[in-house]
Parts: C-alpha cells; sequence; structure tokens
C-alpha cells in the first residue's frame, strides 16, 4: 500500500514547482498555502483536544497528489497550545508530520516545507519499510531453523536433571544415598556424625562417673597389684 501511495505522487513538489491545495482553491507559493491553511484551521481545528484517544479534524488539503488528514492526539492540559496534532499523508499509513496544536492554528512555512518533503520522500521511506520487513521475515526463519536443531548438550542436561531429581529423594528419605554415586553427600553425613555424636547409653554413664577408665571398682585393682611378687632389682 505504501509502494502504491509513493507511485501516485505527482511532479508538483520542489523548488518553482511547488503546488499545494487548500479548501479548493490552489496555491504555487508557499507562503500563500501556509495562510490559506491558517484559514482552514481556524474554521475546522479550534477545538478542544481530547483527553484520550484522537480526533479526526479531517483533510486540510492535498500535496503531490496525497489528502493530507489532521489529526489532534490527547491533549496537554498544563499548555493546550502544545498537544500533539498529525499531519497525515492519508494514503501512506504510519507516515505524517507532527505539529504542535499551536504551530497547525498558525501554520509557518517552514510547516509547508515539512509536508513537502515528507511527500518527496515516500519513496526512501518504501525501501526502508521493506528492509525492514526483510530483516524480520529473516529472523523468523532463524529462529524456525533454531527450534528444529537439536539441543547441543541435551544429554547432559538430561543427566543433571536426574541426578539432582535423585538427590531430592534421597534428602527425603525416599531412596537410600549410593556412596559411588553421591560422595557429597556421605561426606557431609560423615561430618554430621562427628560433630553430634550420640548420646551416651546409662551403663557407660556411671561407668564413667567410677572414675576408672576399665569399668573395675578401685578396691579390686588395688588387691591385684597387691598380690603382684616383688622383686628386688630389676623386673624380669
Amino acid at each position: 500500500m505504501l509502494r502504491a501511495a509513493a507511485e501516485r505522487t505527482t511532479d508538483e513538489l520542489g523548488g518553482e514547482k511547488f503546488r499545494m491545495t487548500i479548501d479548493g482553491a490552489t496555491y504555487d507559493k508557499r507562503s500563500e498555502a501556509a495562510q490559506a491553511w491558517q484559514q482552514w484551521a481556524g474554521v475546522h481545528a479550534t477545538s478542544r483536544p481530547p483527553r484520550g484517544g484522537e480526533s479526526d479534524l479531517g483533510v486540510a488539503g492535498q500535496i503531490g497528489g496525497h489528502d493530507i488528514r489532521v489529526v489532534q492526539r490527547p491533549g496537554n492540559l498544563a499548555d493546550l497550545g502544545a498537544s500533539p496534532v498529525e499531519l497525515r499523508i492519508d494514503d501512506a499509513p504510519g507516515v505524517a508530520v507532527e505539529v504542535t496544536r499551536a504551530t497547525s492554528l498558525n501554520p509557518s512555512v517552514g510547516m509547508i516545507q515539512r509536508l513537502e518533503n515528507q511527500v518527496m520522500k515516500l519513496p526512501e521511506e518504501v525501501t526502508k519499510r521493506e528492509a525492514r520487513l526483510v530483516a524480520a521475515h529473516q529472523e523468523v526463519e532463524d529462529a524456525r531453523a533454531a527450534l528444529e536443531v537439536p539441543f547441543k548438550y541435551q544429554d547432559a542436561l538430561e543427566a543433571v536433571r536426574w541426578e539432582v531429581e535423585r538427590i531430592g529423594r534421597a534428602m527425603r528419605g525416599e531412596e537410600t544415598p549410593q556412596p559411588s554415586l553421591d560422595p557429597e553427600l556421605e561426606a557431609l553425613k560423615k561430618r554430621m556424625r562427628i560433630s553430634f555424636p550420640d548420646a551416651p547409653t546409662a551403663g557407660r554413664s556411671s561407668a564413667g562417673r567410677g572414675g576408672n577408665g576399665a569399668g573395675r571398682p578401685l578396691e579390686v585393682a588395688r588387691r591385684h597389684d597387691e598380690q603382684r611378687p616383688q622383686q628386688g632389682g630389676l623386673e624380669l
């Protein structure tokens, strides 16, 4: 559609070839076109800007074979004159000149020249958009091709997932961990046993309070020592 619009452009742009029609009258001077635009805007474009959405104010005129549609965007409540207005090339979607509301109501030659230049650049805009479209299609094809290629590390990823699940089951007590398969978990359990030994039994506790490491009564140990034969000199 944009290409078709560019091909409809007439040779009435640039230098002395300039022609612009506003409200049915054709002008060959940009200053006169600006004055005619001001008169049209005074009738059709003085309404308050919308708070939301946009307001179509109609077609102000034609330049280079294209209608120029004036669209008021949501208003700037702090400064209504700064509210944005789009001067759209009606048959070229997405192509427009943006000005302030104040400029659209009191246009200068500069605004007319911006419209003229925008129409002259339609072929360039077609080229840019087609290049972006080709690049977008290529990205889609590359993504589709990448989805069809197997993941390079799929086997390793599955092994890691399995091991994570197995460790989780072991830590929940759902599976007996195998030292050969999980040395880190076994080492952790060993450190836990060293740090937190089992509590002593009642028998061991009372023996420890007796004061003899072997658990024998003190009197029995003394009698045993007295019965040992005593010899002079070195004991053979």
